[in-house]
Formats: structure tokens, sequence, C-alpha cells
């Protein structure tokens, strides 16, 4: 094996000694990295942008050669500023220096010398990368400061004697603006939170406030990505874009080209980039836009996120902000991660042995021809990082329990679980219980016919993602896979044990590993917990003497017609909780109406009609309309609301009573009430 890709396997003390050094060695290369770039920019004359002193005074701007003064004095105290920053990196530098002598002095005293040189040796790969890519992306730095940093980028300023401008100006503040809705903000803390507080956050997690300033540089790079977008399609223009792409291709997206055509030879085209350029550039002052929030607004915006003592978070379910103290919300947290039988507290981050233990796998996997060259170079991300655990409140539940979510995309098994959910999800399609989303569940219950005295059921497991146990769900999925027309059914197992084993997180800079279920989060988990259903379901269905009609289940969520009697219910509810010691269901049932997923199934003359159905606890919080969005975004979320209603609802008195609701809604967070009506029509 290549010296350079050469795997070690490291005791625990080595695990500890290597960390203390990477750390050590990190912020010692950072140091070099910031003295080496500080000096550069002083050596070409350039600042960068978080060292820019903005003070412009208002005074004596009629005396000739003043501004000249006040720029030179302003560069000058940039430039000191610099060399200040550089003799306190120095510092540190030397601080670091020594840290790394006296953690080696005692390493020598603990370690044979065979265990200090792979130490040596992994550390020596670790700083050579660290390095390389500090320094790559320094050169990029500097290579795009000289091409922005122009005097000349300053926009005309029309806007302000623009007729338009001085009419809205005028105007503001007469038209009647919708009120934030304080039912939709769950305040859990012991703070109290003034109007102004309950005013932004009502407005949702996703509104945007308007930025008071524009960066100029950012913009002209927005528009240098459209002109090439532009050029690159009239390029490929008669190219065929229905070739089929190999499946590497179909399972991880492509890497982006960084490719920049010149300017074509189609005079319309350039003629047309260049005058959405200059009407962009030069017809508009971006820096006086009307701002959306108020003053008070504004000031408990930037108060609320530079709290410590308050934690702000979604709900679970039903869109509302819910606030809560961060003593409180990390105990929660901390209450579920001591569960020793859901997850164990490691000694230290173990990303580097585990990805040591993955890259093991892949060669060997290789060596096997289970999988492609090509393939296995997408397994390994290039810089893994732990998931980030936290929960989101339940506060349609007593006491308010978390459900914990811990996001996979920076995940070390993040690509083998986009790997895995391909391989898997024709399977998981395949299921005859199997419902895709709210059409295909529409789609299913068409036409079918309700026998005279039956109930409509639907039954939810609890909490299925993290009380499937790893084992029971390994064996699903095995025979599923192996009875499937997989070429490399053990590939997929492995792949998943390794998933399913290595599911670390860290919450507080403390990192845990998950034993038993899977996190919501990883994108194989949906297909994961499909099989693992579909095995028990099959127990259900063929284990008990009365038989339910209609069974369709979407992950956990169960619907079925029963015609067998309450009594017989019941009995039925029990036999399924006896499948598993974990895995428990509750049931809803009704002889007249029940709701399944977004929809409201109603009996109607031994048919099933559908109209929209939302929970109490849901604020409907679509986002607000003065949020600094494209008006596009605002259009095409009361055209698809609209779409949905339209295709749930299955005859025109549902429609118009359920849009009649709909419009309030929108009504209540600023969007225009005729608007709506046009989109009904």
């Amino acid at each position: 094996m290549d010296p350079a890709t050469k795997l070690i396997e490291f005791s625990s003390t080595q695990w500890n000694h290597y960390n203390k050094l990477k750390v050590l060695y990190k912020k010692k290369i950072q140091c070099e990295s910031h003295i080496n770039n500080l000096t550069d920019y002083i050596e070409n004359d350039i600042t960068p942008k978080g060292l820019k002193i903005k003070v412009r005074p208002n005074i004596c701007n009629e005396r000739p050669g003043f501004k000249n003064n006040v720029k030179r004095v302003l560069h000058n105290t940039e430039r000191k500023l610099m060399h200040l920053i550089i003799n306190e990196q120095k510092k540190a530098f030397h601080t670091y220096a020594r840290k790394i002598t006296d953690t080696e002095s005692l390493m020598t005293q603990q370690l044979r010398h065979d265990q200090i040189a792979d130490i040596s040796e992994k550390l020596d790969r670790f700083t050579a990368n660290l390095t390389t890519v500090r320094k790559q992306r320094h050169y990029q730095k500097l290579k795009k400061f000289k091409n922005r940093c122009h005097p000349s980028d300053n926009i005309n300023n029309t806007t302000r004697n623009s007729r338009h401008y001085h009419s809205r100006r005028n105007n503001r503040g007469k038209k009647n603006k919708p009120t934030p809705d304080p039912k939709a903000v769950i305040n859990l803390s012991t703070i109290k939170l003034s109007d102004s507080d309950i005013s932004v956050l009502s407005k949702g997690l996703s509104f945007c406030p308007t930025p008071k300033t524009i960066n100029i540089n950012e913009l002209k790079l927005d528009i240098a990505e459209f002109k090439r977008k532009c050029r690159l399609a009239y390029i490929y223009r008669d190219e065929d874009d229905t070739t089929q792409a190999n499946e590497v291709h179909r399972i991880f997206p492509r890497e982006k080209s960084s490719y920049i055509p010149p300017a074509s030879n189609n005079q319309n085209l350039e003629r047309f980039l260049n005058m959405v350029e200059g009407d962009i550039l030069n017809r508009y002052n971006w820096n006086k836009s009307w701002d959306n929030l108020s003053a008070n607004e504004r000031k408990s915006f930037t108060q609320l996120k530079n709290r410590e003592d308050i934690v702000i978070k979604p709900a679970d379910k039903g869109g509302s902000i819910v606030v809560m103290d961060t003593t409180w919300y990390a105990t929660e947290c901390h209450k579920q991660l001591q569960d020793t039988q859901f997850y164990e507290q490691l000694p230290c981050d173990p990303t580097e042995q585990y990805t040591d233990q993955l890259q093991k796998k892949i060669n060997r996997w290789k060596r096997k021809g289970w999988i492609s060259n090509k393939t296995a170079s997408h397994l390994l991300p290039p810089e893994p990082k732990p998931g980030h655990f936290y929960g989101l409140p339940k506060v349609h539940k007593k006491d308010t329990p978390l459900r914990p979510i811990i996001p996979q995309c920076q995940a070390l098994t993040n690509q083998l679980a986009t790997f895995v959910d391909y391989h898997l999800q024709p399977i998981v399609k395949s299921l005859p219980s199997y419902i895709q989303d709210t059409n295909h569940h529409l789609q299913d219950i068409d036409q079918v016919t309700v026998p005279d005295n039956a109930l409509l059921v639907t039954i939810d497991g609890k909490s299925l993602y993290t009380n499937i146990p790893q084992e029971f769900s390994l064996n699903a999925v095995r025979d599923f896979v192996t009875t499937s027309n997989i070429d490399n059914p053990e590939l997929l197992i492995e792949m998943l044990e390794f998933i399913l084993h290595h599911n670390y997180f860290v919450f507080h800079e403390t990192f845990y590993l998950q034993k038993h279920g899977t996190a919501m989060g990883s994108k194989v988990a949906p297909s994961y917990a499909n099989l693992a259903m579909g095995k028990i379901e099959k127990s259900i269905l063929h284990g008990h003497d009365f038989k339910p009609q209609r069974w369709k289940r979407f992950i956990d969520d169960v619907r079925f017609i029963w015609i067998h009697g309450l009594t017989k219910l019941h009995n039925f509810l029990q036999f399924c909780n006896q499948i598993h010691p974990t895995i428990k269901f509750t049931m809803e049932y009704s002889s007249l109406s029940l709701p399944f997923l977004d929809t409201l199934m109603t009996i109607q003359d031994n048919q099933i009609s559908t109209s929209i159905y939302s929970k109490p606890t849901d604020r409907h919080t679509y986002l607000w309309f003065t949020s600094c969005h494209p008006k596009h975004t605002f259009k095409s979320i009361s055209w698809s609301q609209t779409l949905r209603y339209r295709r749930i609802c299955s005859n025109e008195t549902l429609f118009d009573s359920a849009t009649k609701q709909m419009k309030e809604h929108f009504v209540n967070r600023g969007y225009n009430a005729r608007e709506i009506d046009n989109k009904l029509m």
C-alpha cells in the first residue's frame, strides 16, 4: 500500500495525544496563515472587508482636499491595525509552538518509539493538507480582491430623485398593515417578551429583514454568474440533454463546473446582458431600500439574535415559534442523551478513527469488485463533520417533550446513506402497502366502496425512528434485499451496518453514539424504517384471523377499513402491540370522518370524500409578505397552496369552504386578497 494512504490503528492513549497535538498544530497553522495573509495584503495595498474603517464625516466636505485627507488617515489607520494584528498573531504562534513542545515531551514519556512514529506520520499528513488548503484559499481570495477592489464601484444615486420613491415614502404606513398573530409564538421561558419581540418572532423564522447595505462586489458576482449561465445555455442550445447519466451521477450530484465561457458571437445576447447589468448597477440606489422592520422591531431582532439565555426553535408540528430557557432546553436534551439504552457518550471526537475504518471497508469493497473506483471516490466525504444534535419541542403533547434531530448533511456516513437509499428505494416502492405521498393516497381511495357499518381506522407508530432495534431492522432489510434483484445484497447490508453503528453526533462539545434506532436526518432513515415496518405488518396481516381492508401505510402512519366490529378492532390493536416489544401503536377510528396525512376522509354514500385537514396547533405561518424575498416566491406560495387545495378537496363545496379559510390565513400574513381571488378563479 502507498505510504501516503497507509491506515494506522491507534490505541486510546495514542488517540488522546494525537487529538491534542492536532488541535495545537491546527491553531499554529492558522496563526501562521493569518500572518502571511495580512503581510500579502499590506504589500498589495489591499484592506480586507472585515478591517475596513467606514467612518465618513459629514462636516467640512466643501473644503478642497478634505476628503482625500480623510481617506489617507483612514488608510494609514487600517495599515496600523493590520500590523497590530500581525504582532498579536506572532505572539500566539510562539505560544502554540511552546505547547506543542511540552505535549510532545510528555508523549515521549508515555509511548513507545513506534507509536510516536505513527502519530508523527499522521500529523505530518494532516498539517501538509491543512497548509495546502489554506494557501489555496488565500491565493483565491487575493485574486478576488485584486479583481474586485476598484474605487469606481459606486452606484448612481437616482432612486431618491424618482417620483416613485417619493410616492412610496408619502404613502408609507397609510395602508392597513397585517397584525402578526401572537399565538404563533409560544413562550415557555421565564423571560417576558416585549410586544416588538413577539412581533418579530411571529413573522416566522424564514422572514428575511431588509439588509441595511448591499455588497456591491457580491452583486457583481451574481450578475457575472447570470451572464455565465446565459452564455452556456446559448453555447449548448443544440445539445440533447436527454442522454442517460451513469449510475454514479444518478446517485451522487455532479460537481459544479467552474468553466467561464467567453463572450458569444450573438450580438443580441451580449446587448441584452449589458443592458441588464447596466440597469441593475446604474438605475437604482440599493443602499436606500425600504426597511421591512420598524425601529423597535429591528432592535428586538438584534437583541434576540444575540441572547444566550433563551433558545428559539420551530415547533415540531404546526409552524409555531417556541421560546425556551437555555438551561431548561439543555437539561431536556441531556435527559434524552443520558438514556444508555439509546446513546453512549464518547471520550473524544471519533471522526478520524471512523474515517480510517470506512476507508478500509471501501478498499475491501473495491478489491472484491463490488464497487468501481468512481463510486469509491464518492463514498468518503472530503471533510466529514459530526452532526449537531438538537430537539424540536412537541407543544401538542404534555410537558413539551423534544423530538431529537441530527442533521447528517456533512456527516461521515452521508454519502454512504445516499448510496444505500438509492438501492433500497425500489424495494420500498414494491411493498403492497406503500403510500408515497398525499397524491398517491388520494388516487388509492378514489372510487373505493365502503361497506355499511364499516369504520375508518388509522394507527400510528410511537417514536418509530428511535425505537426500531438495529439488529431487527438489519434482518428485515436483509430479508427484503436477498429476495430482490440487487446484484450485491451483502454490500448494502455491510454499508447499512456501518451507518447504524457509526451514527455519532455532538451536543455542547460532547460526542455521543446512537446505539438504538436511527436518527431523524439520515437519508436512509425513511427507507430503513419502511422496510422494518414492512416486516412487522407482514406478521400482523398474516397472523390475525380478521383482516383489515385497504391497508395502506406512509412510513408508520397506517389507514384501513374495518368491517368486523369494534370489539375485534381493539383485539386487533392489542395483537399489533404484541408483535414487537419496543414498537407500539396508537389508534383512532370513526364511522364518519377521520384525518390521514393532511386530508380529512369522510364517508358519504359509501364513498370516501376528502378535504383539507389542519391540526388545531397549526398556525398557518406562511412566509410573511414583507420579507426580503423575490416577488415570485410569494406568488409561488399562494399558487402552490391553491393547487394543493384543489387537488385534495373532492368537490366544489368543500373547495369553496376550505379556500375561504386559506384566503384569511394569507391575508393575515400580509398577502393581497385580490391576488388570492385571482388564483382561485
